[in-house]
């Protein structure tokens, strides 16, 4: 297999619609579903990438980056734009997904990064699948509240009004079933997951998770409080960042040619939450680069993701940012954040 250097590989109108040559930067990407969603990581070869992304080099006109996804036989598989030109957009408006056959699989909005405002989702056969409408409560926490969800047929299972009773069996052959009431999931829900043979079942109080637990083959009870929690270094983001700054040292020969910029790391926690996998997904020189890397093999463990009270592995990235000022000692900042 022929290596190829992404990061600096510049595709002309084979990757451009009517022709209109544009320069890119060219990524592989590797997907997978996580715990939490979809899980993407640069891969160095095509062999090994599911798609291939395309990142512009310069700002559009709406002063944003575009950003288009093809699935490795060069058909669209998204179109959208970013606020930065990186592997891992940070989108912002509207971001547009395809099936392999060509229609369309969903219209998303984005506000810096974050999934808010009207999105819609369509089966593969064109039909509207699900009408959603996210916001944010008080505390920040994403809220998702339902405006229409129809079958494969389009047939609704909710009223005008958003109520209603929600059973089907998705692609991962999950039977789910359970109530809507204004649009937001209410009371019990239960979940059959037939290929392992257990069953969720999780409360919810207008749209607010409650409680849940798992009941296993053998009969056995996992009760949780949190369907899904994120990796956390122990103390938080407050103690990591404490942790980093301890032990992080600016390297002498990018101090002295005022070398700067953010190093972004990626790597897994797994189930013990030990960090496994830890790479530099983008680089600033050698040295920052290394001394990232350095300083993140030195982690304690973390407190592990879990998915329905089960430790699970999940994938996490972190930018750590080297920043010299100079009225004060060599500085750096940094934080972390799932992808």
């Amino acid at each position: 297999m022929k290596s190829l250097l992404t990061t600096t590989l510049l595709v002309t109108s084979l990757f451009c619609r009517a022709q209109e040559i544009k320069q890119v930067k060219t990524f592989f990407i590797k997907s997978q579903i996580s715990p939490f969603g979809r899980d993407e990581r640069k891969v160095d070869i095509i062999d090994s990438a599911d798609f291939i992304r395309t990142v512009s080099l310069e700002k559009n006109n709406e002063n944003l980056y575009d950003v288009t996804d093809y699935y490795l036989d060069k058909n669209i598989k998204s179109v959208s734009s970013s606020t930065n030109n990186n592997v891992m957009p940070t989108y912002a408006g509207n971001v547009i997904s395809y099936y392999k056959n060509g229609k369309k699989e969903s219209e998303e909005l984005y506000v810096t990064g974050k999934l808010l405002g009207g999105s819609t989702y369509y089966s593969k056969n064109g039909t509207i699948k699900k009408k959603v409408f996210y916001s944010l409560d008080n505390q920040k926490n994403r809220v998702e509240r339902t405006e229409e969800l129809n079958d494969s047929l389009g047939k609704p299972f909710l009223d005008k009004d958003g109520t209603g009773i929600y059973n089907e069996t998705d692609e991962d052959e999950q039977v789910i079933e359970g109530q809507y009431l204004n649009g937001l999931k209410d009371k019990e829900w239960k979940t059959l997951n037939s290929k392992i043979n257990e069953t969720y079942f999780d409360e919810y109080d207008k749209g607010k998770y409650i409680k849940g637990k798992t009941i296993e083959v053998n009969g056995n009870i996992i009760n949780y409080d949190d369907m899904e929690k994120l990796p956390e270094f122990n103390g938080g983001l407050k103690a990591f960042g404490s942790f980093l700054g301890k032990n992080l040292r600016y390297p002498a020969k990018a101090r002295d040619y005022n070398i700067q910029g953010r190093v972004y790391l990626s790597f897994d926690v797994d189930k013990d939450g030990d960090l496994i996998n830890l790479k530099v997904v983008k680089g600033v020189n050698e040295e920052l680069d290394n001394e990232a890397l350095r300083v993140m093999r030195m982690s304690p463990k973390w407190n592990p993701g879990t998915q329905r009270g089960r430790a699970v592995k999940v994938s996490y990235t972190v930018p750590i940012f080297f920043q010299l000022q100079t009225s004060s000692p060599s500085k750096t900042k940094h934080f972390g954040s799932y992808r």
